[in-house]
């Protein structure tokens, strides 16, 4: 059972955004023209995140802005089938939406990237505070850091006891979390995020551990660091570990942070524990890479239980899948 009443929902204030990824067919090269396949997809980190939930059967609203073009409405749409409410989302006349254009290498790594991101300016302290009941009745409230500074400051202050769960996006963008950072109940930064919030480099398990300890002495409850191919590091006032995935061959790893992300608030709602809920993120992280799309079509509480019983490498699995299932 969830850690709330049965019709909670999750609140997500973010990005929603039109994803167009370029698949090379061989070796990537900057400067030239290179083969592939381009494709174009409904995405954003906060509804990439949303959309993640919905799949899982977690009632979640959105607040967010979309252009009032055929992308908006489109987005809009099949947001709303796939279960996300968007009945409080912005619209601006005469307004473009966001679009996130990424060309990948062989690797499914990212190599290139341009955000047009203009409209999530809209998403302002006033227009969030407009749903103040709505913030206040969620089980949990997700932000990622594409907001405004001002946004990110009144949602630290005015919702820092409503369980704030909080994704990073970049180094830069992590910039503007600094000041209210202690607000965060969980915080999933990327090795690099980590320690330029910090200020302390990462080489060796015991910096990790001194990072860690680091933001949980600003106040944030848990924190998970993602060290790309070497897993993910993570851990509370009163633990921490190390999980090292199995290798992975990864087809596009754009949205599988959100997926991770969405992982860690469902383990939440489910009181899974910190590590039960680290390996859950890491299996949605994981279907999510090997997906063409930035989120797993077939994502689903089935799939993922499927994927974390045939991954032999996750030491607690069989008391995780036993307790849970």
């Amino acid at each position: 059972m969830p850690r709330s009443l049965q019709d909670s929902y999750v609140v997500v204030v973010g990005g929603a955004a039109i994803d167009i990824t370029g698949f090379p067919r061989g070796q990537f090269r900057l400067g030239e023209s290179t083969p592939g396949e381009i494709r174009t997809a409904f995405g954003g980190v906060g509804r990439n995140i949303a959309e993640n939930l919905a799949r899982l059967r977690i009632p979640v609203k959105m607040l967010t802005a979309l252009g009032d073009d055929s992308y908006g409405h489109g987005l809009r749409h099949e947001s709303e089938k796939i279960g996300i409410d968007l009945s409080h989302a912005l619209m601006p006349k005469r307004s473009g939406t966001a679009t996130y254009l990424a060309i990948l290498d062989e690797e499914g790594d990212m190599k290139a990237a341009i955000a047009s991101m203009d409209i999530f300016e809209r998403i302002t302290p006033d227009y969030v505070r407009q749903h103040d009941r709505l913030l206040r009745g969620a089980a949990a409230i997700v932000v990622d850091a594409n907001l405004s500074p001002p946004t990110l400051t009144m949602l630290a202050e005015q919702y820092g006891n409503c369980r704030l769960f909080v994704d990073t996006v970049s180094s830069s963008k992590a910039a503007k979390l600094k000041p209210v950072l202690g607000a965060f109940h969980t915080i999933k930064p990327n090795r690099q995020e980590a320690e330029f919030l910090s200020g302390q480099s990462i080489h060796t398990a015991e910096d990790l551990l001194a990072v860690k300890n680091w933001f949980i002495a600003q106040g944030v409850k848990q924190v998970f660091i993602s060290l790309g191919a070497e897993g993910v590091f993570y851990g509370d006032m009163k633990a921490y570990a190390h999980s090292r995935p199995a290798p992975l061959k990864i087809v596009n790893s754009t949205g599988a942070g959100d997926a991770f992300m969405a992982g860690l608030v469902y383990g939440y709602l489910h009181n899974f524990g910190l590590t039960p809920t680290a390996l859950w993120a890491e299996a949605m992280a994981a279907l999510t890479a090997r997906s063409f799309t930035t989120v797993h079509p077939g994502m689903s509480v089935t799939l993922v239980r499927e994927m974390l019983l045939s991954n032999t490498n996750l030491d607690e699995e069989r008391n995780f899948t036993d307790a849970h299932a």
